[in-house]
């Protein structure tokens, strides 16, 4: 079949060429070298010239088919992106409200615990709030017209630090302020050759520290690292804070000078607005009798029971409170005495012979520290009978010994929500079965009497590199199954599952974890790297900031 053009409208048409005087002749003088005889020669080269026609006007058929081709893929490209402009015009987007629109930019934040995306310099423009103003006018507009956006304030003690440029846009956009501060503290073990480094990365964080307590009448929160360079900068504060909330504050040297903290207190003293107080690792010095006791409703420390009790005892209005105490030796020589907390209702004490010395009538939530050999249920009983409270959350944290929990489970129904934190301090082995001990203590069978069936909400955390497994996922949804199964007689109604990095899970367990969503329980499942998992435990249990 060959190709030929019309003579009437110029299209393209087949015709069909006559092989018959060449078909085997042809084929054989293709493939060899032999010559052709002359009475051939006048019809091969008829074929030739009629062949060579016919290409060319298939050549030109091609030619203006690409050409067509060509202009269709133009119209096409053109039209394409017509179509994109008219879909981002017509995007919902574009109609969300400016109101809604600034709470979704306020979820892309960093949260305290995402260190990279607290990359400062350069680094600090890949991430909200300043990407935000990178991408349209309108998202820029209501990025740099929305405060909040801007209020977290982190300056980082290393090498890396916010240029004041940035930092004044940002202060300027923003209306109250949370201050991130950690102090920059030299490396004792550093080389002379970074001696003059460490002075310049010091000297600029003072300036940036100076800068910031030009605005302190707008600071509402205040996370510190204090180090013996800015002490004597926290003087331009003194009656200067009227706005401060929350005051946590941390001591990058624990051999700093008492006159130290007396200079770095005396600021905190007029802070009328000051409730939530937090100190990290305070020393045998400390801060605390210098601060307004009376306001504080949020205590969070780490110090001495020598110091606790009395800041304690002139803290009536206390509603949560984390008392860490490092050594417990102190507590067995102490004399009775009763720490009236009537407003308290949420605690978190890291011995639990610190309960012996507490009322709190109104607790609701108690979490502590075991390490399964020393049995916290007798002090926690006695507290409960003495503070005459019905406390609903349970958090235990450590190596607990099942029967313990159970015990104390058992004696107190009004605990509808149990939170069990393996320590991850401890070998993985050793964490895996502390809960495997627990998940098959709680398991519902025909044998044993069930474990506290009042129990609404149940939730673990658990760190180590090879867990879990689907064996710890078997025994998990086991757990489950019994408490939710109808002759259980179980209120189970929430579960978390919080662990490592851990593999896909296989069919029969995302089925069967499916299949209780669909029965109504509220069943979450999640994991992380180490990190990670570790500073959500924490920031879940006793509700502290990114310092700790």
């Amino acid at each position: 079949m060959l190709w030929s053009r019309c003579s009437e409208c110029g299209s393209v048409k087949s015709s069909f060429f006559d092989k018959t005087p060449i078909s085997s002749r042809h084929q054989m003088l293709s493939t060899t070298n032999e010559p052709p005889e002359d009475a051939e020669l006048a019809v091969l080269r008829d074929f030739a010239s009629a062949t060579n026609a016919r290409l060319v006007v298939l050549e030109e058929g091609i030619a203006e088919l690409r050409e067509r081709l060509k202009q269709l893929q133009s119209e096409r490209s053109a039209l394409s992106a017509l179509q994109e402009e008219n879909t981002a015009i017509l995007s919902p987007i574009r109609r969300v409200p400016l109101e809604i629109l600034a709470e979704i930019f306020s979820w892309t934040l960093p949260g305290p615990h995402d260190s990279e995306a607290f990359a400062l310099a350069g680094e600090k423009a890949k991430h909200s709030p300043w990407i935000l103003g990178h991408i349209c006018g309108r998202w820029r507009a209501i990025a740099v017209s929305t405060p909040s956006l801007w209020s977290l304030v982190h300056v980082a003690g290393e090498a890396n630090m916010d240029p004041l440029p940035m930092l004044r846009t940002q202060v300027a956009r923003a209306r109250a302020l949370k201050i991130h501060f950690v102090g920059f503290e030299p490396d004792s073990d550093s080389d002379s050759d970074d001696d003059d480094s460490d002075e310049s990365r010091s000297s600029t964080q003072l300036e940036l520290f100076d800068f910031l307590a030009e605005h302190s009448t707008r600071w509402e929160e205040l996370n510190v690292v204090i180090t013996p360079f800015m002490v004597p900068h926290f003087a331009a504060l003194c009656g200067r804070l009227p706005s401060l909330k929350r005051l946590w504050i941390q001591w990058a040297r624990e051999d700093m000078q008492n006159q130290d903290t007396v200079d770095v207190t005396r600021c905190f003293q007029t802070a009328c607005s000051l409730v939530d107080v937090g100190v990290f690792k305070d020393g045998p010095h400390t801060m605390l009798p210098l601060l307004p006791a009376h306001q504080i409703t949020s205590y969070r420390v780490d110090t001495s029971w020598e110091i606790h009790v009395p800041v304690l005892k002139l803290a009536p209005n206390i509603v949560e409170a984390r008392i860490f105490v490092l050594d417990d030796s102190e507590l067995d020589s102490w004399p009775d005495a009763s720490i009236e907390l009537l407003h308290l209702q949420r605690l978190y004490t890291s011995f639990h012979k610190i309960l012996d010395f507490i009322r709190a009538p109104a607790l609701t939530e108690i979490a502590l520290t075991t390490d399964g050999v020393e049995a916290p249920q007798d002090n926690l009983s006695n507290f409960f009978a003495r503070s005459s409270c019905t406390p609903r959350r349970l958090c235990i944290q450590g190596t607990p010994d099942p029967s313990i929990t159970a015990e104390i489970l058992n004696k107190h129904p009004c605990i509808t929500s149990l939170m069990l934190l393996i320590d991850e301090d401890n070998s993985v082995d050793e964490s895996v079965d502390i809960l495997h001990r627990h998940l098959t203590m709680l398991t519902v069978d025909d044998v044993a009497p069930v474990v506290s069936p009042h129990l609404r909400e149940i939730r673990f955390g658990v760190v180590g590199p090879t867990f879990p497994n689907d064996s710890d996922y078997s025994l998990f949804i086991k757990m489950v199954q019994s408490r939710r199964a109808p002759g259980s007689r179980c209120a189970l109604a929430d579960v978390l599952f919080l662990t490592y990095e851990s593999p896909a899970l296989d069919a029969a367990t995302l089925s069967a974890m499916d299949a209780l969503r669909e029965d109504g329980l509220k069943l979450v499942v999640r994991s992380g790297k180490t990190a990670e998992v570790r500073w959500a435990i924490k920031r879940f249990v006793y509700r502290v900031p990114w310092i700790y």
